[in-house]
């Protein structure tokens, strides 16, 4: 009927057997005409109406720079955004203006009302054009940090060591209202990747090396993100984009961009969970990688962005590159001859992006253009890319029906404003003061005057002694093993060979086995080892020191170091020393993408961006408290420029300050570090803590007083040596190993200076490791039975096998036989045989 009413209405004479009077046809045509746009998605409709050109710019993001006036103030120049709008159809833009390393025209970001004001004049001249509205991406990594005056919140590492879902959907909801607020409504967060390489200048940005940790935070903030906004609201939504897709986190030598290699088994048993996760969890958007998987960059890989991606994840939405990664392809991985080249590889290669970050140049679009006009991209693969874009404006509420009208100004929406003045409230700040102090993790802890463990004499052990309050969910801290068989101090002692050393919840022991397969090594993630021995050692250590069956401690124990009390509240500190390089920075706690890429070591800039926010460092902090006479030093000081991270603390004060100063403190707070950095600018060759620091340590530690080290660091660093100073730490002798970091990162193993790759955040999921076989459809790798059970679930694989350490050894003893015994088979060939 419809055919039949749309062709009598055109004047062809009407279809055979039609008796439709034209005018009749008409009406009728408009009628049902009208009724199925209606239904339509208003996506669907701008499709229909868009020429290769106008799909070509949908599928192109610039940065902000492209249409920025010169000079001061910073303003968008009108005939820079027509050109871009009227000519290359421009369809997004992304980046702060002030991303760069310093302060533009005065300030230091634009607020939610400026920002705003941008982003809507941006949208009426694309409407005056006839194009959709853009959408605007921004990193928005710890909270909106672009937008000046929003919230910061913790670094995904150190919301990780909260092991709180619901805090981290609260973050990503705090997060996705004020980039709402500033018209910045897709937000490129949260990174997935799973940190196996602790060198890696992005491990604070990731939720640590636990792939079901990671899958489990992220999914919380794509949904916090996510969540749909107040009635009235524009925009009614923000959209995640999870990152980096795929193996960005495993470099070969831990710098940025370097390339992954990886196993089948690895990749989809460590780094996929986490993307998969994102995907159920309704995520919007994605990106791709900076690095090459197994020799291949992934922005041009078919199999990974098609096959693994789109097909096997089942992911939906729109898929961006990272920055200029389709140039990359000519430029960097020199997997193509010529630009052109690139574009055809990365787009009409079945990779199935939809849009290129380009940034700041028109290259994109002129070639594609090109490649569209000659046949080698057709217009079936710009129309899925753009209806993907398109789609996405619309479920952020962007996207009008056809044609294009210029809009109301959003502002003057009472929703809107409503949405504006929430950002940096006070109930958001409460929230992220709440999430710092989850993050917080203390590493090591115990009184600073207490004799070694092992000089006391150890009762015997109870029949049934009480769990300790902090033990792991999988011991009974009893003294059983797991197959029911009573274990003794005393045995448990002969064969630790410790003389009745205690037990810590952080180190490792091994445990005699009592039944078969009881042996293993014990570790505070409950298994066998732990339940066989570290429970019998933790119920004897507890009964030694005057810790009841309820968890309450006798007067007698000597407090713990931490937390430190004043003398007034019934604590020994009066008096503080506090040094390092870290003590007195905003900067350094903040981290990068704080005001600017690379983060800010300018401590004004954080706080004229939060006017009448409490936003002390560690030493105002610690003055601020009631009863302590706080002395500072620097001791030393790093450079406190951009693009410094690999520079050595330079020494401030003579070593004989120092020691006096600490000598007449009760306590010294030393809190070591190093500037916020990001990407290649924070590559490093060594994890090792610079000398200077750590020499700072030694001086402090021969005034004999103790010392409580606070570490703020973008990821584990080693500090060889200083905490095995016994002012430091020695075993259980350790004067407080305080991982404090406030809105920063947070990690388990970056203090002690670990001999092995250090541990990121992963405690309670690691009790879990039950709830994680069961998630994930392949067991661990370490038993050998376990490579048995999996053959039904994962093809053979030859290639692991002739990796294998000792494999290769046994090849390596037989070529060495065989070329040792070769000359001796040779003689004994050539001897004459006896008569």
């Amino acid at each position: 009927c419809f055919d039949r009413a749309r062709v009598s209405a055109a004047g062809k004479g009407g279809v055979r057997g039609s008796r439709l009077p034209p005018r009749l046809a008409t009406v009728l045509y408009n009628l049902l005409d009208r009724t199925i746009r209606s239904r339509m998605a208003a996506a669907t409709l701008w499709l229909t109406r868009m020429s290769a050109a106008d799909k070509i710019g949908q599928m192109t993001q610039l940065d902000i720079s492209m249409v920025l006036a010169d000079g001061c103030p910073l303003r968008i120049d009108d005939a820079k955004l027509r050109r871009q709008l009227r000519v290359h159809r421009l369809g997004s833009l992304l980046n702060s203006p002030f991303s760069g390393t310093d302060p533009r025209c005065g300030s230091s970001g634009w607020n939610a009302s400026e920002w705003r004001a941008t982003v809507e004049h941006v949208q009426a001249a694309a409407a005056d054009e006839g194009l959709p509205p853009l959408i605007y991406g921004i990193d928005s990594v710890h909270g909106a940090s672009y937008c000046r005056g929003a919230t910061l919140l913790p670094q995904q590492l150190g919301l990780a060591a909260s092991f709180d879902e619901s805090l981290a959907a609260a973050s990503g909801w705090i997060t996705g209202k004020d980039s709402r607020a500033a018209a910045t409504p897709w937000m490129f967060a949260p990174i997935l990747g799973v940190a196996t390489h602790p060198l890696w200048p992005r491990v604070y940005e990731t939720f640590g090396e636990d792939p079901l940790l990671v899958a489990r935070m992220g999914a919380a903030v794509v949904e916090g993100m996510q969540r749909r906004g107040g009635e009235g609201e524009i925009p009614a939504r923000a959209a995640a984009c999870m990152k980096h897709f795929v193996g960005y986190s495993a470099p070969r030598n831990g710098h940025d961009r370097e390339g992954a290699w990886l196993s089948r088994r690895e990749l989809e048993q460590t780094y996929l969970p986490p993307f998969q996760a994102a995907v159920d969890a309704g995520v919007q958007s994605a990106m791709e990688s900076y690095q090459e998987v197994n020799g291949e960059p992934v922005v041009g890989s078919a199999a990974l962005l098609q096959g693994l991606l789109r097909e096997r994840l089942g992911f939906e939405g729109l898929l961006v590159t990272d920055w200029h990664e389709v140039g990359n392809l000519h430029d960097f991985h020199r997997a193509a001859s010529s630009p052109e080249e690139a574009v055809l590889l990365a787009i009409g290669g079945s990779s199935s992006l939809d849009m290129s970050m380009v940034p700041t140049d028109e290259s994109f679009s002129v070639l594609m253009g090109r490649l569209h006009a000659r046949g080698a991209i057709d217009e079936a693969r710009l129309d899925v890319s753009a209806l993907r874009v398109l789609r996405l404006k619309e479920w952020l509420g962007l996207l009008p029906p056809p044609p294009a009208v210029r809009p109301a100004p959003w502002s003057h929406s009472e929703a809107t404003v409503r949405l504006v003045e929430s950002v940096g409230s006070a109930s958001d700040a409460a929230l992220a003061h709440e999430a710092a102090r989850a993050t917080v993790t203390l590493l090591k802890n115990a009184p600073p005057c207490a004799g070694p463990p092992q000089q006391q004499p150890l009762p015997p052990l109870s029949p049934e002694p009480a769990p300790p309050p902090s033990s792991p969910g999988g011991s009974n801290g009893t003294g059983e093993a797991e197959g029911g068989a009573a274990v003794g101090v005393e045995e448990c002692d002969a064969y630790l060979g410790e003389g009745g050393g205690g037990c810590g919840w952080t180190e490792r022991w091994r445990c005699p086995p009592t039944d078969p397969g009881q042996g293993d090594v014990a570790a505070d993630d409950g298994t066998t080892g732990f339940a066989c021995c570290c429970g019998a050692r933790m119920a004897a250590w507890r009964t030694s020191r005057g810790v009841g069956g309820d968890g309450t401690v006798d007067d007698e124990r000597p407090p713990l170091l931490l937390p430190l009390r004043p003398s007034g509240e019934g604590g020994s500190v009066g008096r503080v020393l506090v040094t390092g390089p870290a003590a007195d920075s905003l900067g350094r706690l903040s981290g990068g993408w704080t005001a600017h890429w690379q983060g800010t070591l300018a401590d004004d800039e954080i706080r004229g961006s939060r006017p009448g926010a409490a936003t002390p460092t560690l030493l105002e902090a610690l003055r601020a408290v009631d009863g302590w006479e706080v002395d500072h030093l620097p001791g030393c000081s790093l450079p406190g420029t951009a693009f410094a991270v690999r520079s050595s603390c330079a020494q401030t004060n003579s070593s004989a300050e120092l020691i006096a100063a600490a000598a007449a403190a009760d306590v010294v707070v030393a809190c070591l570090g190093e500037d916020p950095h990001t990407e290649k600018p924070g590559d490093l060759d060594d994890l090792s803590l610079d000398a200077g620091q750590l020499d700072l340590v030694r001086v402090l530690a021969s005034a004999g007083k103790p010392i409580a080290l606070v570490l703020v660091t973008g990821r584990p660093r080693l500090l060889h040596g200083v905490e095995a100073l016994p002012q430091v730490k020695r075993e259980r002798r350790a004067r407080g190993v305080w991982d404090e970091i406030f809105d920063r990162e947070r990690r388990r193993g970056a203090a002690a200076g670990q001999r092995g790759p250090p541990v990121l955040p992963a405690g309670p999921a690691r009790r879990r490791r039950a709830r994680r076989r069961a998630a994930w459809p392949l067991r661990a790798v370490r038993p050998a039975s376990n490579l048995v059970a999996n053959r039904r679930l994962l093809s053979p694989l030859p290639a692991l096998a002739r990796r294998h350490a000792t494999v290769r050894r046994i090849a390596q003893l037989r070529r060495g036989v065989a070329l040792w015994a070769r000359p001796l088979l040779l003689a004994a060939a050539a001897r004459p045989p006896p008569p």
